[in-house]
């Protein structure tokens, strides 16, 4: 049985690993202009670059805490909350390039290497490891059929879109 910390803590994460995106992406900004002769000085003034600017460097360091809270999560969740396929617990996972850190990579490859779980690798972004993206581009597609005029009425819109929401129960 998942305990309700394990819920809030994997909450915690999505909250850290998607709330910190858009903030990476804006402190980034001007970074094309870093420009050096060489590789290796390019690579370093695009890493002082972005070290230096607090833009970017908060929201990495919250983002990157979200790997630690989801390392220490998995390590004390008991397998017995993941799936079973065939002999051993299957660990499905994202394969996007902001949640495979050393750490969780590590830690997975060492639990697979000792047969106590497998990991399942899907693409990045997949629909089925996030169906609220579904939901979402629902939502989208009501907003953008609408044209909002202003804030008010975006918001009279998602409530009658998020009202005419069908409920599948595909269990």
């Amino acid at each position: 049985m998942v305990s309700t910390s394990e819920v809030f803590c994997l909450l915690l994460v999505a909250i850290l690993w998607g709330g910190t995106n858009p903030f990476l992406k804006k402190g980034t900004e001007g970074i094309e202009g870093v420009q050096k002769d060489n590789k290796l000085l390019q690579f370093l003034a695009e890493v002082k670059f972005l070290f230096l600017n607090i833009k970017y460097l908060i929201p990495f360091l919250l983002n990157q805490s979200g790997s630690l809270v989801f390392y220490f999560t998995l390590a004390s969740t008991a397998y017995t909350a993941l799936q079973k396929f065939g002999n051993t617990p299957t660990f499905q996972k994202d394969n996007d390039p902001k949640h495979t850190s050393k750490l969780c990579k590590s830690y997975l490859e060492r639990k697979q290497s000792a047969g106590i779980m497998s990991v399942m690798e899907w693409p990045p972004q997949s629909p089925n490891l996030i169906p609220i993206e579904l939901l979402w581009e629902e939502l989208d597609r009501d907003v953008r059929k609408k044209c909002p005029t202003s804030v008010n009425h975006l918001w009279a819109i998602l409530q009658e879109a998020w009202s005419n929401i069908q409920y599948q129960d595909n269990v």
